[in-house]
């Protein structure tokens, strides 16, 4: 089965009403474009939900992969204590591509924090008919350059042979996406939005498998580029 869908998704708080408040109409577009995406992926028969956050843990020259049980978090420091998630880890699928990373010429390291940050949060909470029942992968971001990320993407694909998985990205981007296939990276290799390492990932992975990625929607009212791009 291998990857059977794939997303782009973004990560402000501000998109959930119970930290926007009164601005919570000023994201209404990128909203329904969530609820676009759940209703499609909750009819994709996937048992894995794979998120890629750059603001999960980090490494330079080694890839972070969370190795624990469960993890959960909230979303009480940005007033919304009852934004909270508490998910299954695929364990299984974890440490088989721990296992075989390196020999792969990829470094994955195991993480112990069971901590999920917003960038995770976020998009999974919007997303609740895609994440019931599901069990999780939780990537964080390295420093490699995007062409190497774009590789693991590939590389990531072709671990999945056996399994039935959907990857979400998450990142905000500062620029409305444009052309998505056959990205320069090198040019954009200093842009500094937050959504680059995770698209990289998403791009290879989503081209190896065949699905054609495509803008959903995208709005920028806060500077903090919103686009919900699915594959």
């Amino acid at each position: 089965m291998a990857l059977v869908a794939a997303a782009f998704v973004p990560h402000p708080t501000i998109l959930l009403p119970e930290v926007a408040g009164a601005d919570a109409d000023r994201l209404t577009s990128t909203r329904a474009a969530f609820s676009r995406l759940d209703a499609h992926l909750a009819q994709v028969e996937a048992g894995t939900v794979i998120v890629v956050s750059p603001h999960g843990p980090a490494g330079s020259d080694q890839l972070p992969i969370r190795l624990v049980p469960r993890a959960s978090g909230h979303l009480s420091r940005f007033g919304a204590a009852r934004v909270a998630l508490d998910l299954a880890v695929d364990v299984e699928l974890t440490r088989d591509l721990i296992r075989s990373s390196r020999p792969d010429g990829f470094r994955l390291f195991p993480s112990d924090d069971r901590g999920l940050d917003h960038g995770t949060i976020v998009p999974l909470w919007l997303l609740p008919q895609t994440r019931a029942g599901k069990r999780f992968l939780f990537l964080g971001v390295t420093g490699w350059p995007l062409p190497r990320l774009e590789a693991f993407g590939r590389w990531l694909f072709g671990r999945l042979s056996e399994r039935s998985a959907i990857l979400l990205a998450s990142g905000n981007l500062a620029h409305p996406p444009g052309q998505l296939e056959g990205i320069d990276w090198e040019s954009i290799e200093g842009a500094g939005d937050c959504g680059l390492r995770s698209l990289a990932v998403l791009l290879g992975a989503s081209s190896a498998a065949g699905l054609r990625a495509h803008v959903l929607s995208y709005e920028d009212p806060f500077g903090l580029g919103c686009a919900v791009i699915p594959a």
